[in-house]
């Protein structure tokens, strides 16, 4: 299982609601948005670091092949060239899945955000059956 049918898993507990939940769910709020906060800062952190690996791969590349030319090519079909290795392959494809994660962290970090007036209004149901 790949960490973002993890978090699939993992935000549809988070996010059960009904009668009886409600006031547990209200008092754990704060802490479950801090989690996938925490979450998405963290896969940030990870993209940024795997973009400056893929610039230093192609960087690495770049002067490894200068050296090794036999004769003079540009800078921007060495980089193409370069682009097509299965370094600077695989950490796109990782940036790609890095990304993913991220929009759906910040898309789940939205719903825990409007989850207060999702309870807000649950209350207010449950106020009005009861009279």
């Amino acid at each position: 299982m790949d960490i973002l049918d993890k978090y699939l898993q993992e935000a549809e507990q988070d996010t059960k609601l009904d009668v009886f939940s409600v006031k547990d769910v209200q008092s754990m709020l704060p802490a479950i948005k801090h989690k996938w906060v925490g979450r998405l800062i963290r896969a940030k952190r990870k993209l940024n670091h795997l973009m400056d690996e893929k610039e230093e791969i192609r960087s690495s590349l770049l002067e490894k092949a200068k050296q090794q030319a036999l004769y003079k090519v540009t800078d921007s079909m060495l980089e193409k060239q370069i682009d097509k290795s299965k370094s600077v392959k695989d950490v796109a494809k990782q940036i790609k899945e890095q990304r993913l994660i991220i929009d759906f962290l910040e898309r789940t970090e939205k719903i825990f955000s409007s989850m207060t007036f999702d309870i807000k209004n649950l209350t207010e149901v449950m106020k009005i059956e009861t009279l």
